[in-house]
């Protein structure tokens, strides 16, 4: 009876060693599921800025604290190494601070802060450590699983051949150990297959949770290039900048203008030459800060939405530039627009751009072509406005609604890069989108949709 009880005691040891490395084995799967959890929320929280995020963010906060505590306790009880359990909880630590820098920051309003906070890829590489040091301790905790359950099916034979060998001794002390036993097994059975569940849901999870991490590496791609367009622009520092750079500028305008008057006469002609070109410049880049606080009142601007008929639009935008036309052959070919709901001076804004910039580059053209048209597709409606000009070349396409970007030499097309870009601003405002087609010498033409809510 001493050796069974003995034998039995073994068994009961490792089946509570079996209950303890399961349980720890599923506690490491629940801490990297609650960081997987905290960082998918804040992903999602820095691509939408929608606060709805940071839920579940706070709840893996939550779920991570007596997570954590739980593995100080294992260790304290020697189940697991104490230095891997204080490195992971140092790259956690990490970890959790660089998540919340990134949301502090979105809070704050600084988004290209938080993206640069992501693109440095010190949170992949902490992930990464986490990642590698939860598996490596897994991994520990799996061996030291298989050889408890390795001990207890060896204890599990032994016991068994001890109570065939006492039957003949105590038939009703059998018949206990023979209960005890099953339920032993029966627990253990349960046990694995509890283990094996817990297994694939956890692959369940952490593939979704992959597929949506990949899903909003993509909207915040798409985001990034939304976000790099509009810092170009002049939201933020346009229009204090412009309103500062006025003042100076129209001092040296006056003195250039005294200076040419006093002492003009008396120049030879390289330096008359030199202070003109400096007159020049000056005016030049007048108009670049007129242009830029025409941009910035775009974006700042309240929508002043009314009934807007763009086929009479267009040709009040068309008389406006009467004076770029004269003496000029052009052909026009104006055909049906629609009328929409919008801003009307800033729709009209859109429209002169456009055609002046059609009216410009086809300087060279005898007789010019300028047509201004409209179809619907996908259910909104497009206008285009097509030239027979000098065109550009489609790899540059890109650059043509971007702030003083300009594919051709100033010398032979007068601007400032800026008509396009109000383009642009206005068309987004309106909840459309601006594109262009073009070939070189063989013309170009310019595209805005508007959403079929818009139209009346």
């Amino acid at each position: 009876m001493a050796v069974v009880y003995w034998i039995g005691r073994v068994a009961l040891e490792s089946n509570r060693r079996l209950a303890t490395q399961r349980g720890i084995i599923q506690l490491l799967q629940s801490v990297d599921s609650s960081l997987k959890d905290a960082e998918s929320a804040q992903r999602g929280y820095l691509l939408t800025a929608e606060p709805v995020y940071l839920a579940p963010y706070d709840k893996a906060l939550r779920d991570l604290t007596p997570e954590l505590a739980a593995l100080d306790a294992a260790a304290n009880q020697g189940d697991l190494a104490d230095p891997e359990i204080k490195q992971l909880k140092r790259l956690i630590t990490d970890k959790l601070q660089e998540l919340d820098r990134t949301i502090k920051l979105q809070r704050a309003g600084d988004t290209e802060g938080a993206l640069a906070v992501v693109r440095s890829n010190r949170g992949k590489d902490l992930t990464d450590a986490i990642t590698s040091n939860l598996a490596g301790l897994q991994a520990i905790e799996v061996a030291e699983f298989d050889l408890a359950n390795r001990r207890a099916d060896r204890a599990t034979r032994e016991r068994n051949a001890a109570f065939f060998a006492s039957a003949c001794l105590d038939l009703v002390f059998l018949a206990w150990a023979y209960r005890r036993i099953s339920r032993e097994i029966n627990w253990r059975a349960v046990a694995q297959e509890e283990l094996r569940k817990s297994h694939g849901r956890l692959e369940e999870r952490v593939s979704e949770r992959t597929a949506a991490l990949a899903a909003a590496n993509r909207d915040l791609e798409s985001s990034n290039a939304q976000l790099a367009a509009a810092n170009k622009e002049l939201e933020a520092f346009g229009y204090s900048v412009s309103h500062d750079l006025r003042a100076p500028l129209r001092h040296v305008s006056s003195y250039i203008k005294l200076l040419e008057k006093n002492i003009g006469p008396s120049l030879d002609p390289v330096n008359l030459r030199m202070v003109r070109t400096i007159s020049e410049a000056a005016r030049r880049m007048g108009s670049l800060i007129d242009d830029l606080l025409v941009l910035s009142r775009i974006g700042r601007a309240a929508l002043a939405e009314t009934n807007v008929n763009l086929m009479e639009l267009a040709e009040e935008a068309r008389k406006e530039l009467a004076s770029e036309t004269t003496g000029r052959a052009i052909n026009w070919e104006i055909g049906p627009l629609p009328q929409v709901r919008g801003d009307q001076a800033l729709l009209r804004s859109a429209v002169v751009n456009l055609l002046s910039n059609a009216i410009k580059y086809t300087r060279h053209r005898n007789p010019a072509q300028i047509e201004l048209g409209s179809r619907r597709e996908n259910g909104d409606v497009v206008c285009f406005v097509r030239d027979n000009g000098a065109g550009f070349d489609m790899q540059y396409a890109d650059k043509l609604f971007g702030v003083f970007q300009r594919l051709h030499d100033p010398g032979d097309f007068e601007g400032t890069g800026i008509g396009l870009a109000s383009v642009r601003r206005i068309i987004q405002r309106h909840g459309g989108k601006t594109w262009a087609e073009g070939q070189v010498d063989r013309g170009a033409a310019f595209y805005f949709s508007l959403p079929n809510e818009r139209l009346l």
